[in-house]
């Protein structure tokens, strides 16, 4: 009988799946090694933050294109952009102010036979770049302080402005997630809706929806 794929975080195992996607743990010999190569993150990429579980889960209910263009802010090691990819055949960049999360986010990608670019980018640097062509934001515990919220907010308008796409932002509830999102509803069309899940780990947060959808 062939092994039933692991579905859950908890115990020895090294990897587990959640929606058809391949999740490597901290024990995993090829996270080892990066770690004995001196390739740590110096930000929070150090793992896979629960809120990327909810928003694949998220995702899984959406009908995205092969055709579309979408950034993920903030990917630490990557994983909803590896999901966008493999899932629906999406143009998918991934963005994080750390150069270190790349090899762990390369990583992801190889494992699961997907090719998702990298790019080193801030949210101020984005907030200055063309992103015309580009039809969805998406981010996971992101908006975790202040001055990420504020830079999160000018990011939205400039991106807004010159796209009008959509933004779907997941956070576990901090306060300034709650600020951004007063301060987003003021201009556009937005929903916030919270979302709980049981596998691969019991996770809850909050969705923010914004543009059309």
């Amino acid at each position: 009988m062939k092994d039933l794929p692991n579905l859950t975080m908890k115990g020895k195992f090294d990897h587990f799946i959640q929606e058809g996607i391949t999740v490597l743990k901290p024990n995993h010999d090829e996270v080892a090694k990066l770690h004995d190569a001196g390739q740590i993150p110096s930000e929070f990429g150090s793992r896979i933050w629960h809120s990327s579980y909810l928003l694949i889960h998220y995702l899984s209910k959406l009908d995205l294109s092969s055709e579309q263009n979408i950034v993920e802010l903030g990917c630490g090691w990557g994983l909803p952009a590896a999901y966008i990819q493999k899932r629906f055949g999406a143009k998918v960049l991934a963005t994080d102010v750390d150069s270190q999360v790349k090899y762990y986010q390369q990583l992801i990608t190889r494992v699961n036979s997907v090719v998702v670019p990298f790019f080193q980018r801030s949210f101020s640097q984005l907030a200055l770049d063309d992103l015309s062509d580009i039809d969805l934001l998406v981010g996971a515990d992101v908006c975790y302080s202040p001055t990420n919220a504020k830079r999160l907010a000018e990011l939205f308008y400039h991106y807004m402005k010159e796209a009008n796409g959509e933004i779907i932002l997941v956070d576990s509830g901090r306060r300034p997630f709650f600020h951004l999102v007063d301060e987003m509803k003021q201009t556009f069309v937005l929903s916030l809706n919270e979302v709980k899940i049981d596998l691969p780990t019991r996770a809850s947060g909050y969705i923010l929806h914004l543009g059309k959808h």
